[in-house]
């Protein structure tokens, strides 16, 4: 028993032993875990120190690569323009974007303070190539033209009666973009706004100028002076207006993001646009008082200036913000067309209170025939306006062209006008006519009038446009002349009938009446002069021919020359 109890104390004492060793060794463990903690510490504060010396040595690179770079700025400040082919836009912009990155780790070191000189030294740096940045991009843009409005093209307006304009060479923008995209991405610069407004003013200044240009150039025009190209100044200096917004558009949309472009582009352009607006209005209005042919010649300008815009809004490459802004000259024009149809119409009704309303050598009215070239030229360029929104579905302008000409009866419905131009004719040629004494001379008037329009609205382009309705209406008024010419015939051959040979002197008597006057003012149209001819000898030849036979044949003219005399009117 007693050996027993002494190996249980000499258990227990190395059983203490052992939690002693363990305790001392979980000890050890946890020393060296520190120690090597602290070892990593030291390493990572090592690795900062050694980073924080590197950016140092980069930051003093970039100090003096930027020091070189203004050096040469203030060397070259009498030549630089601030294209690309003086200034070093490129070099800045590495520069610049280094000194940058370098700023930025500088300031999230450990160690700032030991670089706290440098860093002042940076700033400086950094805020005069801002400085530097901004003076060049202002430069620039003072003095960018977008190309064909320079002087070549004012000698090209003077000699060809034409403006032109062409797109702007997006690769002299690469650099400017560089360094706006330099100026608005850094945090260092605080005055934005004034760097805008700056923008904002000098392109401002250059569109009120270029448009100035634009507006002097097509007063000096004569407008009844005839031009090369067979175009009206006013078509050309609108869109070439137009054009400059556009091209004002790409420069914003290159240079800046969509929000900032379109905020400077609305600024820009507010008062060019407004000013642009009086001057659309008022060299419109001066076709109308200097144009020899006034309201015709003026609709025929308005629609050749309206498909010239659509044109410009259909070019394929043209900033989609851009195409905006034709909108308002098309509705300033779709407007200013109605008006002058309206007037254009007056002009149209008013024949019919002239005393002379028609020279004799024609039987059609002038103005009609120019009021309706107004559609035909007008239809013909709709041609072309289709063919674009046919090819073109997603053409947003050229939808609001054809929806401003063919479906809004408000703003400038083709078919309502059309109808309007025919009624108002019709009213014009009845009265018209009153003015002629002599009945085949009115009815000669009117079928030849009516037989005109007629024709011409049934025949491509007009055809498009001219609805049964319109064609009945007029189809009417020409059937109701026909009828009563025919019965002026009747009315001779009856005269053959009731007195036989006795008839012989009176019909002849009136056959030479109507062939004095439709030899001074003859039919127009051959097909309706067929069909007369075809009906009037059937009424009229047999009836002579029995009356002749029936007379002592002395001194009375034979059936085949008054045959032949009715074929020479008709025939002829």
């Amino acid at each position: 028993m007693k050996q027993a109890g002494a190996f249980e104390e000499d258990l227990a004492s190395l059983t203490q032993a052992l939690d002693g060793i363990r305790k001392k060794t979980k000890s050890l463990v946890k020393t060296g875990k520190e120690n090597k903690e602290k070892c990593g510490a030291v390493e990572q504060k090592a690795q900062t120190m050694l980073t924080m010396n590197e950016n140092i040595r980069k930051t003093e690179d970039c100090i003096r690569e930027i020091e070189r770079i203004q050096q040469l700025e203030r060397d070259e400040a009498e030549k630089i323009t601030g294209g690309p082919e003086l200034f070093p836009v490129e070099t800045f912009i590495e520069s610049m974007k280094r000194l940058t990155a370098a700023l930025k780790q500088l300031k999230a070191a450990e160690f700032r303070e030991t670089c706290s000189q440098t860093e002042a030294r940076m700033d400086r740096l950094y805020r005069g190539g801002l400085e530097t940045t901004r003076s060049a991009v202002l430069r620039w843009l003072k003095e960018y033209s977008a190309p064909g409005t320079g002087q070549k093209t004012d000698d090209a307006v003077e000699e060809e009666g034409v403006l032109r304009i062409s797109g702007i060479p997006l690769g002299d923008l690469k650099d400017q973009k560089l360094l706006c995209d330099f100026l608005f991405a850094t945090e260092k610069i605080k005055d934005v706004e004034a760097f805008l407004a700056s923008i904002i003013q000098v392109r401002n200044e250059y569109l009120k100028k270029t448009l100035k240009r634009i507006v002097d150039k097509t007063k000096a025009f004569d407008l009844e002076k005839p031009y090369k190209n067979g175009t009206h100044p006013l078509t050309a200096g609108l869109p070439l207006f137009a054009g400059l917004l556009g091209e004002e558009a790409l420069l914003c949309s290159e240079l800046f993001t969509e929000k900032i472009a379109k905020r400077v582009l609305s600024e820009i352009t507010s008062d060019p646009i407004a000013d642009a607006k009086k001057m659309a209005r008022a060299m419109i209005e001066s076709v109308r008082i200097q144009s020899a042919e006034g309201n015709i010649t003026a609709c025929v300008v308005v629609f050749d200036l309206l498909f010239s815009l659509n044109r410009f809004a259909c070019r394929e490459k043209i900033a989609p913000i851009a195409k905006e802004n034709v909108v308002f000259f098309i509705e300033i024009l779709v407007r200013a067309a109605k008006d002058f149809f309206n007037t254009l119409l007056e002009s149209v009704g008013s024949i019919g209170k002239q005393k002379n309303p028609v020279p004799r050598a024609c039987g059609v009215q002038p103005v009609v025939i120019s009021g309706f070239s107004v559609f035909r030229r007008l239809l013909n360029n709709m041609a072309v306006v289709e063919t674009i929104l046919y090819e073109k579905s997603d053409n947003a302008i050229a939808k609001m062209f054809l929806r401003l000409l063919k479906e809004d009866p408000n703003a400038f419905g083709i078919s309502n006008l059309l109808y309007e131009m025919m009624k108002t004719s019709i009213n014009t040629i009845n009265a018209a006519s009153k003015s002629y004494k002599l009945p085949a001379e009115r009815l000669v008037y009117r079928m030849n009038n009516y037989a005109y329009i007629l024709n011409t609205i049934k025949t491509p382009p007009l055809d498009t446009v001219a609805t049964e309705e319109i064609q009945e209406e007029l189809s009417t008024p020409l059937e109701q002349t026909r009828q009563e010419y025919l019965a002026e015939w009747a009315d001779m051959a009856q005269v053959l009938v009731k007195q036989g040979p006795d008839g012989i002197a009176p019909f002849l008597e009136a056959l030479d009446a109507v062939a004095k006057t439709q030899t001074q003012m003859a039919l127009q149209d051959r097909p309706m002069k067929t069909a007369l001819l075809k009906e009037i000898r059937g009424k009229v030849i047999g009836k002579y021919k029995s009356a002749f036979s029936m007379s002592d044949k002395k001194n009375t003219v034979s059936p085949e020359i008054v045959e032949g005399i009715v074929l020479d009117l008709f025939q002829g």
